[in-house]
């Protein structure tokens, strides 16, 4: 089944992502505004790494592995001319012994 996504504006550079009944709010009205929620690339990040938790999390249960402790930690490289993310590091911690089999 594809995913479907809609992204709208609220005012200025807030916007809107709606998706599946939920809703998140990105961005700010202006330069001098307080942000409205986490910053679009921040929330790029996140969904990285919750999406590699869950496909972590599953792939661990799977082979059985007791991982009660998993937790990931996520760092993004930005540029500037032009703004983007160049790179993403994932650390994982599986909060479990691993015998390498």
């Amino acid at each position: 089944m594809p995913m479907s996504v809609k992204i709208t504006r609220v005012e200025g550079g807030v916007f809107r992502a709606e998706a599946d009944g939920f809703e998140v709010l990105s961005g700010r009205v202006d330069e001098k505004s307080e942000p409205v929620g986490m910053s679009p690339g921040r929330l790029m990040a996140v969904s990285l790494g919750l999406c590699s938790a869950f496909h972590v999390a599953t792939y661990l249960r799977r082979q059985k592995i007791e991982a009660g402790g998993l937790s990931l930690g996520v760092e993004a490289k930005n540029e500037v001319n032009p703004s983007r993310a160049s790179e993403f590091r994932i650390t994982i911690d599986v909060g479990a012994e691993l015998d390498g089999k």
